[in-house]
């Protein structure tokens, strides 16, 4: 009944309640308004356009060192696109086949299985990402 008393208020038909949270006021948070103003205009995310300059050869060895946590044997491969070819194949990869993790109820399912509320607990767990890691840091108001 709870769903469907969602419907007026844009409530998709077919679509399905992944978590329920309760949100409540959790007092002001520490530090000023100015300080979480100027963390929101540093965020950096990749939802617009890069640069157009190369990521030097020091950065790229680096993201090939083993994170914390992660078995040596794992099957993953890392490869980095550094020419605008292979980041074209990438993109419309992507373009192509990206909606069906979202359109499919198991796959998205799964995906938000991994999401983690704090960097601790993933790296507690060893798998999944935190909520930081994918918007950057969470305001302290954000307490469920």
């Amino acid at each position: 009944a709870p769903v469907r008393a969602l419907g007026p208020a844009g409530w998709r038909p077919g679509w399905s309640l992944l978590a329920v949270l309760e949100v409540r006021y959790a007092g002001m948070p520490e530090g000023s308004l100015t300080e979480w103003q100027d963390l929101a205009a540093a965020r950096r995310t990749n939802r617009g356009p890069y640069t157009d300059r190369a990521v030097s050869g020091e950065a790229l060895r680096r993201l090939l060192d083993a994170a914390p946590g992660l078995s040596a044997q794992a099957p993953v491969g890392i490869r980095h696109l550094t020419s605008r070819a292979d980041r074209d194949r990438f993109v419309d990869f992507v373009s192509r086949h990206a909606g069906r993790d979202f359109s499919d109820r198991a796959a998205w399912r799964e995906t938000y299985s991994y999401v983690r509320p704090t960097r601790a607990e993933a790296e507690r767990r060893g798998d999944g990402f935190s909520l930081s890691q994918l918007f950057a840091r969470l305001h302290p108001l954000r307490a469920l």
